[in-house]
This record gives structure tokens, sequence and C-alpha cells, in this order.
């Protein structure tokens, strides 16, 4: 059995979900549902240390499933051990995009909060942890900049096929 993941776009998931009938799991959602409260508040709350001791949690509860999408974001990816974890039952794909790109959507989703140096400072701080992902070993990455949700899932799974090929 394969299971999928990814840490950057969200609404090809969906597609992908619809086109092959799998189920789709969203580790942050399983995370909140645990926790009874908003992955933000939780850190906020409890710290760091607690949230990943729920992460974990969610992740052994949702490995136990196959033939899922399991979308997961880049800062929880690279989180502990939760790389190595999903690694071990299939491909980890994550999708990227050029750093102009990104710094333009995080311009547009922060608004006015973008002039103010420490709220722009603390979503890039988010930003880079998310970003460590990149270059790891056993991460598969997809450059989905300048791509359509349907090319996207095309170039996925392109990538997939050509994995499943070298296995057999």
């Amino acid at each position: 059995c394969w299971c999928w993941r990814w840490c950057w776009c969200w609404g090809w998931c969906w597609r992908w979900r619809w086109r092959w009938r799998w189920r789709l799991v969203v580790v942050e959602e399983r995370v909140e549902q645990l926790a009874g409260m908003r992955v933000e508040e939780m850190r906020e709350t409890f710290g760091v240390a607690h949230l990943k001791t729920i992460e974990l949690q969610a992740l052994d509860e949702i490995l136990l499933n196959r033939g899922v999408v399991i979308r997961v974001s880049g800062d929880t990816l690279v989180s502990g051990n939760m790389l190595e974890r999903l690694a071990e039952t299939g491909p980890v794909f994550c999708l990227v995009a050029q750093l102009d790109a990104v710094l333009s959507r995080l311009h547009l989703a922060m608004g006015t909060r973008f002039q103010d140096p420490a709220e722009r400072d603390l979503e890039l701080g988010k930003l880079k942890t998310a970003w460590s992902a990149r270059g790891k070993e056993g991460v598969i990455e997809i450059d989905a900049t300048y791509l359509t949700h349907s090319q996207t899932v095309e170039r996925i799974l392109t990538q997939w096929r050509d994995l499943t090929l070298r296995r057999v």
C-alpha cells in the first residue's frame, strides 16, 4: 500500500483524493481534534513540547491508515522524527514555490500587518522553518509555482509512477 504526504499547497489535495477515491487526512486537523483547540492556541498556551507530543500521537494514529492522502505542513514535517516516520511508509512529496511567489502571497495574506517588522519577522520565521524540509534526504520536491491544480496532480502522478516502476 502507498501513502501520500506533502507540505505546501492545499487545493489540489482534494482533486487527488477525488480522482483516486482515497481518504484525505490532514495532520494539523487531527492534532486540533485530539487537543480540543487550535494549533496556535496550543503552542501559546502549553508550549512547543506539548504540541509535538500531540503531533506524534496523531501521527501514530494516522500511519495505521493505508491508501490515504496525508497532508502535513512544512513545519510539522521537519519537527522531531516526523519526516523519517512518514518516509518509512512511502514517498514524501513536498510542493514548493519560488521565493518571490511565496513572499508575494505572504504579503497579500498579511495585508497591513506586513509593514510591522515584528509581525513580518514572525511569519518569515515560520516560513524559514517550513522551508527547512527542502533538500532533506527522502523528500521529493516539485516546484508548483506556476502550475495549476491539475498540472500539479499530473506532475505528482508522473513522479509517483516513475518511483513505482523503479521499484519493480
